[in-house]
């Protein structure tokens, strides 16, 4: 390879797409004002049309940047979802139902992306707490329930909606989410790095500020990894990934430490 790594593409786990169009609009401001008062106001406008044509730039710049899949919160999700599989790029939509959603297109969509393409799949979600309601956030967790699949959302990306959630409802969003059936726990994978990560804090006082990551391989591993002076936890948790789908012992350096 000449010095070159060859390597998994990188996964953006949270974005809208197609959002492009509005790259530095009013950037400066406050993030409740700027969504209010520049962003929704503005998105009202699109159409099927220009949500596609967005989305093809913002996958120019996935792929010229290294990313071949991401996780897409966003609406006109036909037209994503189509653009998606014309191009073979890897996405996964996440719904982003507010309070004035009809919240049963939950079960609807999960069946009809699901089903859609080979690079297309679904999950259910909401766009978060202050745009939603207490009913509808219960009706998603059972919803995700019914379908063994988790739950994609906005928690807590700034004080004054964590603010704004104690006034409305007397504690934060993830306290609220948790008492209406949204749990980390409920994906497995969260106990695994929390066990993982007790384990090693257990065995020696230099893991106390460690970070602990896990993700499930499609035969049903889980696959963990920590942080380190060298790697952060994600990193590592990838090169034990490849280890394991190489058939390779745990104990093998895919990178020396020389280089690292």
């Amino acid at each position: 390879l000449r010095g070159d790594l060859l390597m998994p593409g990188f996964k953006n786990a949270h974005t809208h797409s197609a959002m492009t169009f509005l790259r530095s609009m009013a950037d400066d401001l406050p993030l409740q004002e700027w969504l209010f008062r520049q962003i929704f106001p503005r998105e009202a406008k699109l159409n099927p049309k220009r949500v596609a044509d967005f989305t093809k730039v913002a996958f120019l710049e996935y792929i010229a940047n290294g990313i071949t899949s991401c996780f897409d919160m966003y609406f006109h999700t036909d037209e994503f979802a189509r653009v998606a599989t014309e191009w073979g790029f890897r996405a996964v939509i996440c719904e982003s139902l507010t309070a004035g959603n009809d919240w049963d297109d939950i079960y609807r969509n999960y069946e009809r992306y699901n089903n859609w393409s080979d690079t297309v799949s679904y999950i259910p979600g909401f766009h978060g707490e202050y745009t939603g309601s207490a009913d509808m956030i219960r009706h998603i967790a059972k919803a995700a329930e019914e379908l063994k699949a988790p739950v994609y959302s906005h928690n807590s990306e700034t004080a004054s909606e964590v603010e704004g959630c104690i006034e409305r409802h007397g504690c934060t969003p993830t306290k609220l989410m948790d008492e209406l059936g949204v749990r980390v726990e409920d994906r497995k994978v969260i106990q695994v790095a929390r066990d993982f990560q007790e384990k090693k804090r257990a065995i020696d006082p230099k893991y106390e500020n460690m970070v602990a990551m896990a993700m499930e391989m499609p035969d049903g591993t889980i696959i963990t990894g920590r942080s380190s002076r060298r790697m952060v936890a994600a990193a590592a948790m990838i090169l034990n990934a490849v280890k394991h789908e190489a058939g390779l012992a745990d104990g093998i350096h895919l990178i020396s430490p020389m280089v690292l």
